[in-house]
């Protein structure tokens, strides 16, 4: 994701303006990087499951898990149908839960 903190640090006019928004955010990778770096950020994902995962998982409640993300979501985010039902594991980071992130 350092390409990403880069050109937000080349282009973006200040740190206090507006969020960034990180679209189709799945569990919050890119979106807890940049608010690493200072920025404000406004993650969204379309996916119930992710957005429910990313959301328990960046306030503390869950520390680690497999989530199935295609599973119910038959119609969003399918690639190849033969691979509904591959998992995937989060976190691939330790993360720091409480800090003053603006997530």
């Amino acid at each position: 994701y350092g390409w990403c903190i880069d050109m937000l640090q080349k282009y973006a006019l200040r740190r206090d303006n507006l969020p960034v928004l990180v679209p189709g955010s799945g569990l919050g990778r890119l979106a807890y990087e940049i608010s690493g770096a200072g920025y404000p950020v406004e993650a969204n994902d379309v996916s119930i499951s992710m957005a429910a995962v990313a959301y328990q998982f960046l306030n503390g409640r869950v520390r680690k898990g497999t989530l199935h993300p295609f599973c119910f979501d038959f119609l969003v985010n399918e690639v190849d149908s033969g691979k509904r039902y591959d998992s995937i594991t989060y976190p691939d980071i330790e993360v720091s839960i409480g800090s003053n992130r603006g997530l």
